[in-house]
Parts: structure tokens; C-alpha cells; sequence
């Protein structure tokens, strides 16, 4: 009993002591602009943006014409080998009955 009045003590203590240490409330400051360095700010957030999407299209194509690529070098290395390979003969499993 005496621990949980000593903790509930020292917590109030504490949240007392928050409120009194608190920073001031924010602030926001709004900047009016004119319709045209509103208009030229809207061209450049679009042309930013394109350019954005343009070069994410560039690297995934990129990405997918090398993986082709060595998709194509791939196949073409295993049908090499597999034409100069010896042909591999498989014996024949003969069964026979339990001695």
C-alpha cells in the first residue's frame, strides 16, 4: 500500500512537472504568392514529376532487356554444352526374384 501511494506520488509529481516545462505552441507561417509564381511552381512540381516517372520507366527497362539478355547467353551456353556432352548411356535395371 505504501509502495502504491509513493508511486502514485512521484507520477503525479512528474506529470506536474511536464506541463510546466512545455514549449510554446507552433506556429505556422503562410506565404501568399502571386498567380504566377504559383502557376510556375505547379510546372515545375509536374515537370519533376515526369521526369521522376521517365526514369523509373528507363531503369526497368533497362533492367528487364539485361535480364533478357543473359537469359539469351544463358541458353545459349547450356545448348553448347549439352551438344558437346558425350551421350551418357543408362543401364538397364534387370529384376530379379528374391533368393
Amino acid at each position: 500500500m505504501k509502495a502504491l501511494l509513493m508511486t502514485s506520488g512521484l507520477l503525479g509529481l512528474t506529470l506536474l512537472g511536464n506541463t510546466a516545462l512545455a514549449s510554446p505552441m507552433e506556429t505556422m507561417t503562410v506565404i501568399y504568392r502571386s498567380p504566377v509564381d504559383y502557376a510556375l511552381y505547379q510546372q515545375k512540381a509536374e515537370m519533376l514529376g515526369y521526369f521522376q516517372l521517365e526514369l523509373h520507366e528507363g531503369i526497368r527497362l533497362e533492367a528487364k532487356t539485361q535480364l533478357r539478355q543473359m537469359a539469351t547467353r544463358f541458353a545459349q551456353a547450356d545448348n553448347r554444352l549439352v551438344r558437346h556432352s558425350p551421350t551418357l548411356s543408362v543401364p538397364e535395371r534387370v529384376l530379379s526374384a528374391p533368393r
